[in-house]
């Protein structure tokens, strides 16, 4: 004999939606290391904003060091993405390597540093902004997806103008790094405070 389940309630235009899901441990794992890098990026951001190198060379270290922090950022949350690890080590590694040829690259060129910098950016972002929509009913998906949108933006904003001054793109990189520092500091203290 087989039995029929009731059908579920239809539901009723004017109900509202269903609660955000509350953070789990795990999404809340290896929190100090994330916070780490979101200074780490905000340091740097910082340290490009309030002292404008007019140097090529410079503005490719610290770019640099801020792609590799990001980098390490994204790797160090792999398994709190579940389906899209695949992604997270996609971007992880992509900022790295691009960090790493940044800072090791004899005589790099203000037009290099942007193209370079700036397609890091515009890939690692894609993958921010789907992670966020993937993770959509799990705690924190819209910080994802801001990070990778902000990603975008300034990864647009650097293939768009890359001849220009070395401090306009210190200023857009350090603006890059100081928001998104900011943005994963913010996610570690809205994660810690929801699970407590």
């Amino acid at each position: 004999m087989v039995m029929e389940l009731p059908a579920p309630p239809p539901s009723s235009p004017s109900s509202p939606p269903p609660p955000p899901a509350q953070p789990t441990a795990a999404d809340v794992e290896g929190w100090p290391i994330v916070a780490l890098y979101g200074g780490l990026l905000v340091g740097l951001g910082l340290a490009m904003l309030l002292d404008l190198p007019d140097s090529v060379e410079l503005l490719a270290k610290l770019l640099g060091w801020a792609l590799i922090v990001n980098g390490f950022a994204g790797l160090s949350t792999l398994g709190t993405r579940h389906e899209l690890d695949w992604a997270g080590k996609i971007g992880g590694v992509s900022f790295v390597v691009a960090g790493v040829v940044a800072i090791t690259w004899p005589e790099i060129t203000l037009w290099s540093v942007a193209i370079l910098a700036g397609s890091g950016l515009l890939l690692v972002g894609a993958f921010e902004v789907l992670v966020g929509l993937t993770r959509r009913p799990r705690a924190g998906w819209s910080l994802d997806f801001g990070m990778g949108a902000l990603a975008l933006f300034f990864g647009a904003a650097a293939l768009t103008t890359p001849a220009t001054t070395a401090v306009a793109l210190t200023t857009l990189f350090g603006l890059w790094a100081l928001s998104t520092g900011s943005l994963t500091l913010a996610l570690v203290v809205y994660l810690l405070h929801r699970t407590r």
